[in-house]
């Protein structure tokens, strides 16, 4: 086999070895490429599902916004109507507009979670109406009673009859009512419950009360004044006239007066009566509208977070995809890893096999030669190559051989051509053809050695382009790598952040569940403290009732026996003073019996609000049990979910590091194998220099190109 040929096996096995490098670093890395694809659809499927899962979120917590807005609305009105305020409002600006936010946004936005979205839409618009119908009812229904008010003014009646009973007795007795007069005006009744707290509390915002009042003072001066006239006519014993006077003055005054109180304390009751129908329509209506509101979100929020549930699911399942792929993908690294490893080891152990092989196979018969040629040049003719060889360099070893042994005759001149690296000579003499087809071997074979070496440079140059190629595309390979590994870093401190979130979340809500069903076991022992409170208030009520009933009937009594006294004229006297202290002690009785009945009965209207109150406060604090437990193991699932999805994105970051470190080596290698390939070409370059020393024949330059080597890329000295 021909130099030549070896030299091209050589080169074509080592170009082999590098495709084949190529081909498993482009198959390593379109695997790796796949991969990665799927770990990104993986992360970005996880991504969508912790978007839906925050909306989900913001959505339950929007919904819990709402049931707080009513709540906290309703327990507002509760207190205002307990603490008789002015005027009450049901939901302030602020809650309003969250509540009308609500419906326009929030249950379009649930639509995409809830079905079906029309009617949920429709229904909520049409009890949020209902709602805002009813608290716009109740505000305008709502009047501030006036405590004590009304039993101040019937004190005021009874006193204004007994002073007018009085003077009627002391008429009817024929006594001076001197004691009866009022040295000062604001001494009377009228003047002191003007002067009072009542009085001075609520006739600013009663005017009814404050018109009434003015014309009962100007009565009450009326009959002060009527009264010293009255007394002036007893001074001189006109009785008679005085009896008339009295008869025709004092009662209508005193009507007057009664149907002016009677129509302040008959505005009162109304008033007493609104509010009480003001209370039904909150306790009844406004309850259960507010009640309706809230019930189709129940099954809302039951959706929503099953929802979540699934979406956590979804994000387990993928984070559990992004491990199987990263595991996957580390084998895939560490096969192509070993397989590149080993290719580019064969490879360069081949490609400096190959070289050294070239270069000892062409370098060491040439130094022979040179050392032969050498020795001839020196004087020593006995110099043999013995080249026992077929190729090119073994015809050489023996053209020498011969030219040695005739070098002593004929052609030394010849030889010295050669020594110098002229093939064009012309021998002469008896060994011409010889030494003619010497020459012109060693022409061919020359040719072709610096053919070879040209395909040499051109081969080694091809494989320097194609490892820096390989190099370029890992190190492209291992920046890639490192933006994933910062996406990974960026998702793992996410969910460090989610997971201590939840955790917090989680404290807050076993703390709030604690507060709650305290709050609720409370709640039941003050109901039924309450529920005592009322059913004693009920039996005292009954009995005061009686009482009243019976000071009733005894004043009646009293008048009457004042009455049969009067018929009995001067005889009656001593009986109508008894029957005047009868009448007086049962008064008092009727006034105490009244006050208190007055006062139990407010008192239970209150203990029955507060009942009421208290059993829907007990309610919600059992509701706020319930939906804080709910959060509570959502919020530990929410927890759980996250640490662990933080544990395997690490453990991807970790897989990603250990592709980054094989890419590079990958490089690394790729480099040393453009090294070993510049340095080959570095050596054929040599190679070549030193045949361009030799001069070859034109002819033989005509026989390479006929055989298209590639002969440009090395010009040769033509003699």
């Amino acid at each position: 086999m021909s130099v030549g040929k070896k030299l091209l096996g050589s080169f074509l096995v080592v170009i082999v070895l590098t495709l084949l490098m190529f081909g498993v670093s482009s198959w390593g890395t379109s695997k790796i490429r796949k991969a990665h694809e799927t770990t990104l659809a993986s992360m970005r499927s996880a991504t969508n599902a912790e978007q839906q899962s925050g909306q989900l979120s913001r959505l339950l917590t929007q919904i819990e916004a709402v049931q707080q807005t009513l709540q906290g609305g309703m327990s507002r009105a509760r207190a205002d109507m307990l603490q008789n305020r002015e005027k009450i409002q049901i939901f302030n600006n602020q809650e309003r507009e969250v509540l009308s936010v609500f419906v326009k946004a929030g249950t379009a936005e649930l639509g995409a979670f809830a079905a079906p979205h029309e009617e949920l839409v429709v229904e909520t618009e049409k009890n949020m109406a209902h709602v805002n119908q009813i608290a716009a009812e109740l505000e305008e229904l709502w009047l501030p009673r006036h405590d004590g008010l009304a039993e101040d003014l019937s004190s005021l009646k009874r006193s204004l009859l007994n002073w007018t009973l009085k003077i009627a007795n002391m008429m009817f007795v024929q006594s001076s009512i001197d004691e009866l007069l009022y040295e000062d005006l604001a001494d009377s009744p009228v003047e002191q419950f003007k002067a009072g707290k009542s009085y001075q509390k609520y006739a600013a915002d009663f005017p009814e009360l404050k018109q009434a009042m003015e014309k009962v003072s100007l009565a009450n001066k009326q009959l002060s004044d009527l009264a010293n006239e009255l007394e002036m006519l007893t001074l001189f014993n006109k009785w008679e006239e005085a009896r008339l006077f009295y008869r025709d003055h004092f009662p209508p005054k005193i009507k007057a007066v009664m149907v002016d109180l009677d129509h302040v304390i008959a505005l009162e009751y109304h008033i007493l009566a609104t509010q009480k129908e003001a209370i039904s329509l909150f306790n009844n209506d406004l309850e259960t509208a507010v009640a309706k509101m809230v019930v189709p979100f129940i099954a809302v929020k039951e959706e929503l977070e099953q929802r979540q549930k699934t979406t956590g699911l979804i994000v387990a399942d993928a984070a559990e995809k992004v491990l199987i792929n990263n595991q996957a993908t580390e084998i895939q690294i560490d096969h192509i890893n070993q397989t590149s490893i080993i290719i580019t080891i064969v490879a360069v152990l081949v490609a400096l096999a190959m070289a050294l092989f070239a270069t000892r196979g062409i370098t060491q018969p040439l130094k022979q030669a040179n050392q032969m040629l050498t020795d001839l040049e020196e004087g020593d003719l006995d110099a043999r190559l013995a080249l026992t060889r077929q190729d090119e360099l073994g015809m050489l070893g023996k053209s020498l051989d011969s030219f040695a042994d005739n070098l002593q005759h004929e052609v030394i001149s010849a030889f010295k051509h050669l020594a110098a690296g002229d093939f064009t000579f012309i021998a002469q003499g008896l060994v011409r053809e010889p030494l003619a087809e010497t020459n012109a071997a060693l022409n061919r074979f020359m040719g072709e050695i610096r053919a070879s070496g040209v395909q040499v440079a051109n081969r080694s140059q091809q494989i320097s382009k194609s490892s820096q190629s390989l190099s370029h595309g890992a190190t492209k390979q291992a920046s890639a790598l490192v933006q994933v590994g910062s996406t990974l870093a960026n998702v793992i401190d996410q969910s460090r952040q989610n997971s201590e979130s939840a955790q917090h979340a989680h404290t807050l809500t076993q703390s709030a569940q604690n507060s709650a069903h305290t709050g609720s076991e409370e709640m039941q022992q003050v109901v039924q403290a309450m529920n005592q409170i009322n059913v004693a208030s009920k039996e005292i009520a009954r009995i005061m009732k009686v009482i009243d009933e019976i000071a009733f009937q005894t004043n009646l009594l009293a008048l009457n026996a004042a009455v049969e006294a009067a018929r009995a004229g001067q005889h009656g006297k001593g009986f109508a003073v008894v029957a005047e202290e009868v009448r007086a002690l049962a008064n008092r009785s009727g006034e105490a019996a009244s006050e208190i009945a007055t006062l139990i009965e407010g008192s239970q209207q209150k203990v029955e609000f507060g009942v009421k109150v208290a059993n829907s406060a007990a309610a919600t604090l059992e509701g706020i049990d319930a939906g804080v437990s709910k959060i509570e193991n959502l919020a530990e699932k929410i927890a759980q979910a996250s640490r662990q999805q933080t544990q395997r994105i690490e453990e991807v970051n970790l897989g990603l590091d250990q592709i980054d470190r094989a890419t590079q080596q990958t490089t690394a290698n790729s480099e040393e194998s453009a090294a070993a390939a510049e340095d080959l070409a570095r050596q054929a370059s040599q190679l070549h220099e030193m045949l361009e020393t030799f001069r070859l024949v034109k002819s033989e330059i005509l026989h390479l190109h006929s055989k298209n080597l590639p002969i440009k890329s090395a010009p040769l000295l033509v003699a």
